[in-house]
C-alpha cells in the first residue's frame, strides 16, 4: 500500500524505493520486494525473521541487506538460512554484542546506520527513499 501511495500521491512517484523490516516486518518488506521486483531498489531487514517471508525469498532479486545481533541466537540461524536463498545482492551483517531488540541502542538503531551501510556496501545509492514497512506477513516458515 506505501509503494502504491508512492507512484500515485506523491512527488516521489517512480523512484526508487528502499524497503525497511524489523522482526516479522523484515518478511512483510522481503514478500513485497518479490511481488513488485524491479520497483524496489533494496531492502534492509534489522533483527528481522526473514524466513517468514518463505517461497518469496527466492524472488527477491533487490539488493537485501539482513542485520542481526550478534546474541541474537536462533534468530542469526533464521538469518543465514534465508540468506542463502534470496537471489539478488546480498549482505548479512552481525552486530557483535547486540541482541534482538537492539535495546544497546535504546531499543532501536536509526535509519542512518542502515543507510550509510546499504550505500558504503554498494546496495544503495545515495538518492533512494527508504518506506518502512509494518505489518506481519503470513507464509510458512521452514
Amino acid at each position: 500500500d506505501t509503494v502504491q501511495w508512492v507512484d500515485r500521491g506523491s512527488p516521489l512517484g517512480g523512484a526508487p524505493i528502499g524497503l525497511f523490516g524489523a522482526r516479522t516486518g523484515a518478511a512483510a518488506a522481503l514478500v513485497t520486494a518479490a511481488k513488485l521486483k524491479d520497483r524496489i531498489a533494496a531492502v534492509v531487514s534489522r533483527g528481522g525473521r526473514p524466513e517468514l517471508a518463505g517461497a518469496a525469498l527466492a524472488q527477491v532479486s533487490a539488493p537485501t541487506m539482513l542485520i542481526v545481533g550478534g546474541i541474537d541466537h536462533g534468530v542469526i540461524e533464521l538469518n543465514d538460512r534465508a540468506y542463502t536463498q534470496i537471489r539478488g545482492p546480498k549482505k548479512l551483517v552481525i552486530v557483535p554484542g547486540a541482541t534482538h531488540p537492539f535495546s544497546e541502542a535504546g531499543g532501536k538503531i536509526p535509519a542512518g546506520f542502515f543507510y550509510a551501510r546499504m550505500v558504503a556496501a554498494g546496495l544503495l545509492c545515495a538518492r533512494v527513499p527508504i518506506l518502512p514497512i509494518t505489518g506481519v506477513t503470513a507464509a510458512a516458515s521452514k
